[in-house]
């Protein structure tokens, strides 16, 4: 009759279940399935087989072991605890030891082992953490619970809980998959040499999501097209040309600032310098129609007052009459006779009597139409 050894197989199934499920994850996480498997990340699943050394006590004369050595068989789940740090689940099928009985072998012992143990790996200088890529060395200790079962001869387990000591490497490739080889010491009832393969869960890295952060726009500096002064967001003339006065809206202003027109001796002619000067009066007055002048004529106060008032007049009326003769409408120009009643300078030198001598040009209404006279 076939011996068979059901807590053998019951927990050989339940770990390779387990093993399976875990494995399964991950290659749904691989396809995309879904990022639940980052739960398992650290998990990993291992299957290993090898040589067992048992020793059971063969002091009963009656009974003597004639074969220590079997195939051993071995499920384990981890999980990954830091970079160095580990603890695995185990469980072995470590066989059995042959037992002579009476000159005969037909007996034997069945060991398996449950264990929990910590790993600590010393890592190669290029090892990561996660999928301990590449080649590295590593310790472990635990406890264990070791159960035996007799076949064919009397037998009775004194300790079954025990410490276990052992050591190995382990190579990775770097996509989760390892293998590795270690020698496990289960106190001093069995020894265990083996090969496993080891499979580490991982997900596949989720890309970060980057927000990208909106820089402040560069300031734009104003724009001052035609180097009035006036940004062109105020401009109202942007073309005004190069070192022309302007006014707060970038339009040109009126220049009133009429100089050197003088006339011939005792007389309303004017001299060639003054009707230099008239000509870009004229220009200056036709660029703003708007702009109405008083045209005031002085003396000095050599002749009668009267006298003087009245050439005063004739000089107004002279600038006046030359202007309308260059373009400029005659409702824009006021002639007013001074004489010799408001003197700038003295009529004592020639000098004086010079600068008194003038015609002066006043803004009445301007662009806005705003009145200046007093």
């Amino acid at each position: 009759m076939m011996y068979t050894r059901p807590r053998f197989l019951l927990r050989r199934s339940l770990a390779f279940t387990l093993f399976a499920s875990l494995t399964t994850a991950s290659a749904v996480a691989e396809t995309g399935a879904g990022n639940w498997s980052s739960y398992f990340d650290h998990f990993y699943g291992g299957v290993g087989v090898g040589l067992s050394y048992l020793n059971p006590d063969d002091s009963d004369a009656l009974a003597q072991v004639n074969d220590r050595k079997d195939l051993g068989f071995q499920l384990l789940l981890g999980r990954d605890i830091g970079k160095r740090f580990g603890v695995e689940l185990m469980f072995t099928d470590l066989g059995e030891a042959k037992i002579d009985t009476n000159g005969s072998t037909n007996g034997s012992i069945a060991y398996s082992e449950s264990s929990l143990s910590g790993v600590y790996y010393f890592y190669r200088a290029d090892g990561t953490p996660k999928k301990r890529k590449g080649l590295s060395a590593f310790a472990r200790a635990g406890v264990g619970q070791l159960d035996t079962e007799a076949r064919n001869i009397l037998h009775e387990q004194d300790n079954d809980t025990h410490l276990l000591l052992g050591g190995g490497a382990e190579y990775g490739f770097g996509n989760g998959l390892a293998v590795r080889g270690e020698y496990i010491s289960f106190d001093h009832d069995a020894k265990y040499l083996q090969a496993a393969l080891v499979y580490r869960l991982h997900s596949k890295p989720q890309p970060k999501i980057v927000i990208p952060v909106a820089k402040p726009a560069e300031p734009i500096p104003p724009m001052d097209s035609d180097g009035d002064g006036v940004f062109d967001k105020q401009d109202l003339c942007p073309n005004t040309p190069a070192g022309r006065e302007v006014d707060v809206t970038g339009c040109p202003s009126f220049n009133d600032n009429i100089t050197g027109v003088y006339f011939q001796s005792n007389s309303a002619e004017l001299t060639e310098g003054a009707i230099q000067v008239l000509d870009d009066t004229a220009e200056e007055l036709n660029l703003f129609p708007t702009v109405v002048l008083t045209i005031s004529a002085h003396t000095d106060s050599r002749g009668s007052a009267a006298y003087n008032l009245t050439l005063s007049g004739q000089r107004a009326a002279s600038v006046a009459n030359y202007l309308v003769s260059r373009g400029v409408d005659s409702s824009r120009l006021v002639p007013r006779a001074m004489g010799e009643s408001f003197p700038i300078d003295t009529n004592d030198t020639s000098v004086g009597r010079l600068n008194n001598r003038r015609v002066e040009f006043d803004v009445v209404k301007s662009e806005a139409g705003n009145s200046n006279e007093q």
